[in-house]
Order: C-alpha cells, then structure tokens, then sequence
C-alpha cells in the first residue's frame, strides 16, 4: 500500500532532502486563494514519520531527497474541485506556477 505526504511549499526542488519540510497528512490539504499547488511524496516502509498529536504534521529525520524517494506535482483545479498530477512542472519551484 502506497503511503504519501504532502509538501506546501513554494520553494521545494526535487534535490531536496525531505526532512527539510512539514509533512502534511491528506486530510489537511485544502488549497486556498494562495496555495494552488503540492507536492505529494511517496513515503516507503523504511523512512519513519514522527507525528505529535497537537500537531496537524509529520516530520522526519530521514535525508533522502524528493529526487529519491519519487514526487508528484499537484495542481488544484477550480472548476472540477480536485487536486491533479502535473509532472510536467517538474523542475520549476511552485511559487513559480502560474494560472491566469
């Protein structure tokens, strides 16, 4: 079964170790007027996630890049109310996307 987290970052790259970032369960992404895009990495068996109740976020210790462990550009579309992969934002920081 696959596990995923979820990075709100608009500065995240792929050579970026993932213990840099807040990892958001997919219950607590919700886009708003600023937040139109995610990252969605997969989390293996292996990598172990720390998660405090009063927190709505995992951390972990682990340094293995988004590059290693496999990520996917999110995007939100309005109009069908769902996130969707957009791998072809790769490479291009998120605060960089731009919808008109």
């Amino acid at each position: 079964m696959n596990r995923y987290r979820y990075i709100l970052s608009g500065t995240v790259k792929g050579e970026d170790q993932i213990n840099s970032f807040r990892l958001i369960g997919a219950n607590n992404i919700k886009p708003s007027y600023d937040k139109e895009t995610a990252i969605r990495v997969s989390i293996p068996s292996d990598l172990k996630l720390e998660k405090w109740s009063c927190d709505p976020y995992s951390t972990t210790e682990d340094e293995r890049t988004l590059d290693e462990l496999g990520y996917d550009v999110l995007v939100w579309h309005k109009k069908q109310g769902r996130w969707r992969v957009h791998n072809e934002f790769k490479g291009i920081l998120p605060c960089d996307i731009v919808f008109r």
